[in-house]
């Protein structure tokens, strides 16, 4: 998980209540998994993009928590940021390997499609 200083970078205090949908992301990164690209918005990026889940061939790596509102589509707090959790597949890396992180992030769907 994120650093916690760093939220309000990303976003803003939202309820499990406001949770409606999930919006699906390729990173179109170059060279990351999903722990380098945790690092990366933890220590690295300046931007106000942000994800709950990163999602590549392994593993699955929640950078925030599900009840902050993270910018991920269209502008400040629209629909998609306040309503929905985001999700990243990590998306440079092979086919094979990209279908594993393709199935690993349809079960979290899952997971959280029950949860929600």
């Amino acid at each position: 998980m994120l650093d916690q200083n760093k939220w309000t970078q990303y976003g803003f205090p939202r309820t499990e209540g406001d949770i409606k949908g999930i919006t699906l992301h390729e990173t179109g990164n170059i060279n990351m998994n999903a722990e380098q690209l945790s690092k990366w918005m933890n220590e690295v990026n300046k931007t106000s993009q942000g994800c709950h889940y990163i999602v590549d061939d392994t593993q699955v790596v929640q950078v925030m928590p599900n009840d902050w509102a993270v910018y991920h589509t269209g502008k400040a707090k629209d629909w998609g940021n306040r309503y929905t959790i985001a999700i990243e597949i990590c998306s440079s890396l092979s086919d094979e390997k990209y279908q594993n992180a393709e199935d690993r992030a349809v079960a979290l769907i899952e997971e959280l499609k029950r949860e929600y």
